[in-house]
């Protein structure tokens, strides 16, 4: 069978495991790795576009919005009425700024997100407030080698940042093909040792790798469903439980047709016998 047919079958004709469980190991290796490679594309693509997004945003904002400064020796001057304050009326994050000497910092406890800049430090605020991360430009003036760059020495790193961008998007698909690939394999063992067990309660009699193979296309769904949650931030409760029982019940109805499979050939085969 072709991938897309086994791939229809995987999902849709669980009387297809009677010949699906007869693949070859480096069959049922490859479309585990196909599948591996459809998740990190489809993933890949949405994080690059994101990425895009975010890059053409800055530059939009570098472009009409982003004030004058300068940045020298681990203190930050910018060229703002101060204090300076932008919210997003969707998300209610707040850019707040205000780099004049003694500007009162207490006004970050006011808020649950956003980003706040002072003359010698910035704070950013997260997951609702849960999460506040301090960043202190002296050790970004250390980090970086530069003691002193305003706005327009920014806008020589935009060149270089197209460039890192294709770079990144390689790098995506890479590292999440690798991950999923690597997951997809143990998750599959994980199943066949679980098969293993209810094909013992089912008294159904099949080799592991047989159950291994039966697993791989047993994962087509839950993987696809993973992609789909993954890709459109669908907030599915009890994700990963829904997943398992998708998967152990492709698992069982599989092993009960086989049993009944097994059964039709025992008896072909005693009346065959017989005659």
């Amino acid at each position: 069978m072709n991938f897309f047919k086994t791939f229809k079958n995987s999902i849709f004709s669980i009387n297809s495991y009677k010949e699906l469980v007869n693949e070859k190991f480096g069959k049922s290796l490859l479309y585990l790795t196909i599948l591996s490679l459809i998740f990190s594309t489809f993933i890949a693509i949405k994080t690059g576009l994101s990425l895009n997004k975010g890059y053409n945003y800055l530059v939009t904002l570098y472009n009409n919005d982003f004030p004058e400064f300068q940045f020298n020796y681990g203190t930050l001057n910018v060229d703002v009425n101060m204090p300076y304050i932008l919210q997003d009326e969707e998300t209610g994050e707040i850019l707040f700024i205000d780099t004049r000497d003694g500007a009162d910092k207490t006004i970050v406890e006011e808020y649950n997100s956003g980003l706040f800049i002072f003359k010698e430090q910035a704070i950013a605020i997260k997951d609702n407030g849960r999460t506040i991360s301090t960043y202190n430009y002296n050790e970004f003036n250390s980090s970086i080698g530069y003691n002193y760059f305003t706005k327009e020495d920014l806008k020589d790193l935009f060149p270089m940042f197209e460039k890192i961008k294709a770079y990144l998007y390689v790098i995506i698909f890479i590292v999440y093909f690798i991950y999923k690939a690597i997951s997809l394999l143990f998750l599959s063992i994980f199943y066949a040792i679980v098969s293993f067990v209810i094909g013992k309660i089912m008294k159904v009699d099949l080799i592991f790798d047989k159950l291994w193979t039966i697993c791989v296309y047993a994962l087509t769904l839950p993987t696809i469903l993973g992609i789909l949650a993954s890709g459109f931030a669908l907030p599915i409760p009890y994700f990963k439980f829904l997943k398992f029982i998708i998967t152990i019940v492709y698992i069982v109805l599989a092993l009960k047709l086989l049993k009944v499979k097994d059964n039709e050939d025992n008896n072909n085969q005693l009346i065959y016998s017989q005659n």
